[in-house]
């Protein structure tokens, strides 16, 4: 048995658990609902080897020269669990005790957004037209690439026959739909960084430009640019709600640049979303899985526009627009709903809305 078939060969955990972290030392833990508990068959401490032997299984880059030059090392890989296969991302790092990776499962279906607990008209609202910016916020470990992912699947169904560029470091969820043709590219290696990377994939003659993640403002100003030459961009950021997101997006730059960037929003922003998880309360012992909370501000109406414009988001609050033809939806009206149905403890409630 190989040292990857030892720890992630459990259909039952898989399904279960997001996250399993391996260190050099230690037994494995695992993450199930928002929770690190220890794996409850792997009891014994991994080996420097078997750590080794792991990357070398699973990661393509040099291994020696990643495990004692690298301080972080991000990667995907496939394996086979219960003769299905799964796609995995690793996280390689250090610390005192040695080397860690952090193994995040990414489900082998992508669903779609109501499987997620979207409301059902928002792949319709956001691409209610072919171009735009589609940005969805939130934590690490927040569910952004899943989200992403399953927006990817509502454009591809709504527009067949489009072509899809991805930009990833790594690439995660593979993407295969027959009526779209698709190019997944890892920056860093497919091209130089994610500025050359937008750059080239407009002059592919895309429909639709996945940006994994935007970190300069040399990226936000290429994805923004990208939009408004008519393509539609789908991005995620490191910003855990709608204004925060707002003013990541502008404040990097100088003051004319980011008044460019405000018109633009204004009229080519199709929505932000911004989300976390939090853990599902339940009676049953039965592994159980987080629950997704979010907020949704879609760019729909005149009010939505004017913030945008005038760089008044600070201010602006998203349940003043909520109204039954709007896909948009307050943090705290998402809250009440998962409280109400019993989804979440009141506890985490009172968490959630104080964020």
């Amino acid at each position: 048995m190989s040292v990857v078939d030892k720890y992630l060969n459990d259909e039952e955990l898989i399904q279960s658990m997001t996250d399993m972290r391996l260190q050099v030392g230690l037994p494995p833990f695992i993450n199930i609902n928002c929770r690190w508990i220890p794996h409850p068959k792997l009891k014994a401490p991994m080996t420097e080897q078997e750590m080794i032997d792991f990357v070398s299984e699973t990661h393509r880059v040099n291994v020696e020269g990643d495990l004692k030059d690298s301080k972080t090392v991000d990667f995907c890989f496939d394996a086979m669990v219960g003769g299905i296969p799964h796609r995995f991302r690793g996280h390689q790092s250090e610390n005192y005790r040695g080397v860690a990776l952090d193994i995040r499962i990414l489900r082998s279906a992508i669903d779609p957004l109501t499987a997620l607990g979207f409301p059902a008209s928002l792949g319709s609202e956001l691409f209610s037209k072919k171009s735009g910016l589609v940005i969805i916020g939130g934590p690490t470990g927040s569910g952004k690439s899943t989200t992403l992912a399953s927006l990817v699947r509502a454009f591809a169904e709504r527009y067949p026959g489009s072509h899809i560029v991805s930009l990833e470091d790594p690439v995660e969820y593979v993407f295969n739909w027959e009526q779209s043709l698709i190019s997944q590219k890892h920056v860093g290696y497919h091209v130089e960084n994610w500025s050359e990377g937008i750059y080239k994939a407009k002059r592919e003659k895309p429909n639709l430009i996945i940006i994994g993640e935007v970190r300069t403002p040399e990226a936000i100003q290429a994805a923004v640019d990208a939009a408004c030459s008519g393509h539609m961009v789908i991005t995620t950021m490191h910003a855990d709600r709608i204004p925060r997101v707002l003013d990541a997006l502008v404040d990097n730059h100088p003051q004319e640049m980011a008044r460019s960037i405000q018109t633009k929003l204004s009229y080519m922003l199709r929505g932000v979303i911004c989300q976390t998880l939090v853990p599902t309360q339940t009676n049953q012992e039965t592994f159980t899985r987080p629950t997704l909370v979010y907020e949704i501000l879609a760019n729909e109406n005149t009010p939505v526009q004017s913030t945008l414009l005038h760089g008044t988001w600070a201010s602006f609050e998203v349940k003043s627009i909520e109204d039954q033809k709007s896909v948009s939806k307050s943090w705290e009206k998402r809250v009440l709903e998962l409280e109400t149905s019993g989804q979440i403890s009141h506890e985490t409630a009172q968490f959630l809305k104080l964020k």
